[in-house]
């Protein structure tokens, strides 16, 4: 059905040409009293020249009466869903007493008078306006009266009509209360047997948001069900995230069922989320989330926790996987308390410096010998760093010039090294090296200057840092390449 939308003062414009926009009276006589179980209602059957007819009695409680309303489907089934709708029980049908169109009992319920409650609603636009904090909903019947609203007292009535809650179209609440451009009233307002308030969504039966703390072993099991207002199951689906392997999901009767043990190794930051979704996709969709957190580690005597796993220190202390540099190799702390040691290879032999020839019985051997240049290339960065000249001293300026018009190893691009380019190779253990690169200095000049008058040295044996006069200090030169 297409709704049509109105502005305030069309609508009003639209009212006030309508015979049946009406109201004299200076304000509505709205209570609002529509309810989802209203048990004093019923079903009668009509025998109307040999067909039964199926009127729906809303009870009046302020007039103290009953008003029929009759229910119309083409469709049996629709038909059922109908009586289903208002709450009846469907299996009492037949046992229901059957009246004659002329019996008394047929001319109080005002079946002419009252909107047939049908599958086929061409005739019934759908409204809805906010009322007392809620929102209310509405149909009204053009062959009886564009303006007399009929409020529904459950969500089950409003999808066996058809309507659906996000195409019904707004009302302005103060065309209802103040201006009675539209007629609300108690004896207007149809309640259901039983069932949920129109606009109501999904009631979840079982499961709720939780955010739980697990037990190694602890059993996990819980059901979702969710119920929709015409009281049929809805539809669940589930997705999971995190370390759920252990938890076996199923959907079993409508029912969404978790189940499973907490291993031993679910233990913090571990942790499995599970969204529960209702009826994905629709005007009722909802969901519900259950996180389960990991249990904290507790570690046995002499060990101790590390990145959520427990393992025991090493006797000097250092914890696992600690390392820390020894002459020309690097010992490591490991999980069962025993030390690993491997050889330093954050710096390497340059191949293309190492060869000194066949002639001199050298073909790169790795190492650095007299016959030979002498460069070790950093692995970090690939940085080249040439042998220092023994016992070659200058000052700044002399220094930078030296470096510049080296040509070593088979390379002619050399230069000073920057204090970070000392740092990076001071902490890659570039110490480690005295003997192959250098053996009786370990300050050296940088590029960096303090001032006008002064440059930095860098002693990458205790990694300092000291400001020397360029002009006339001397210092140790080492040249690097990229």
């Amino acid at each position: 059905m297409v709704m049509k939308s109105f502005t305030q003062a069309s609508l009003i414009g639209a009212c006030l040409s309508l015979m049946a926009c009406g109201g004299t009276e200076a304000t509505s006589q709205l209570s609002r009293s529509a309810i989802p179980n209203q048990s004093n209602n019923t079903i009668y059957r009509v025998n109307d020249g040999g067909t039964i007819q199926y009127i729906y009695a809303n009870f009046d409680a302020k007039a103290g009466k009953e008003v029929g309303y009759p229910l119309e489907c083409s469709n049996p089934l629709g038909l059922i869903k109908l009586i289903k709708a208002t709450g009846f029980p469907t299996e009492l049908l037949t046992s229901t007493k059957i009246l004659k169109v002329d019996d008394e009992k047929y001319l109080e319920l005002s079946v002419k008078s009252q909107p047939t409650l049908s599958c086929d609603n061409s005739a019934k636009t759908f409204y809805k306006s906010e009322l007392d904090g809620k929102t209310k909903y509405f149909f009204a019947d053009s062959e009886f009266s564009k303006t007399k609203l009929h409020m529904f007292g459950c969500q089950a009535l409003v999808d066996a009509m058809g309507f659906k809650l996000e195409n019904a179209t707004a009302i302005d609440p103060t065309f209802i209360d103040q201006l009675s451009l539209f007629s609300v009233d108690d004896k207007d307002d149809v309640s259901c047997l039983s069932g949920t308030e129109a606009g109501a969504g999904l009631v979840w039966m079982n499961g709720q948001d939780e955010t739980l703390t697990a037990a190694a072993g602890q059993t996990v099991f819980k059901s979702f069900t969710a119920q929709k207002p015409d009281s049929s199951l809805a539809q669940l689906g589930y997705s999971m995230k995190g370390n759920c392997d252990w938890l076996l999901t199923q959907v079993i009767n409508g029912s969404v069922i978790l189940t499973g043990q907490v291993p031993g190794n679910f233990y913090q930051p571990a942790s499995c989320e599970i969204e529960i979704v209702a009826e994905k996709g629709t005007f009722y969709e909802a969901k519900k989330t259950l996180k389960l957190n990991g249990f904290e580690l507790q570690c046995p005597s002499g060990f101790v926790k590390i990145d959520s796993s427990c393992v025991r220190p090493c006797d000097n202390g250092r914890l696992p996987g600690e390392e820390w540099l020894v002459d020309r190799g690097l010992y490591t702390c490991q999980a069962d308390g025993t030390y690993g040691y491997k050889t330093i290879t954050k710096f390497m032999r340059d191949p293309n410096s190492d060869r000194a020839g066949p002639e001199n019985g050298i073909t790169g051997n790795g190492l650095c010998e007299e016959k030979e240049d002498c460069v070790y290339i950093q692995v970090s960065n690939g940085r080249h760093w040439a042998k220092k000249d023994r016992k070659l001293y200058y000052t700044w300026w002399n220094a930078a010039t030296y470096c510049d018009d080296k040509v070593y190893g088979g390379y002619s691009d050399w230069r000073m090294p920057t204090l970070e380019e000392y740092k990076a190779a001071y902490a890659d253990g570039f110490s480690e090296l005295n003997g192959a690169l250098f053996a009786d200095s370990f300050p050296g000049w940088a590029k960096d200057e303090a001032d006008a008058n002064n440059a930095y040295i860098y002693n990458f044996f205790r990694g300092e840092i000291t400001p020397t006069i360029k002009g006339t200090e001397i210092r140790a030169v080492f040249c690097v390449r990229n």
